[in-house]
């Protein structure tokens, strides 16, 4: 089953491919509007012209259990802290 990741300033969303079009066109219509913020799940993301974003596209395993109806169109994968150690964050 196809999923999508999308990056957002070094952050990381997972997104399933029935959901795609609808956070894409989301992405869009921010970066159109001069900036907006885009809820991507439990995270809520300031997107805005200059700003990159990335779609990969994932062929996972149909073994995967589909979202649950009414659950997020996407989950944050966290990154590990230490990556802002070297920025002194």
């Amino acid at each position: 089953m196809p999923r999508h990741i999308i990056t957002i300033a070094g952050r990381r969303f997972v997104v399933g491919d029935g959901d795609i079009e609808q956070v894409r066109g989301r992405l869009l219509e921010a970066v159109r509007n001069g900036g907006e913020f885009v809820e991507m799940g439990a995270v809520d993301a300031l997107v805005s012209p200059g700003l990159p974003v990335f779609i990969e596209r994932r062929d996972e395993p149909d073994s995967d259990p589909e979202p649950a109806a009414g659950a997020a169109t996407a989950e944050a994968i966290a990154m590990p802290a230490d990556e802002f150690d070297d920025w002194g964050i």
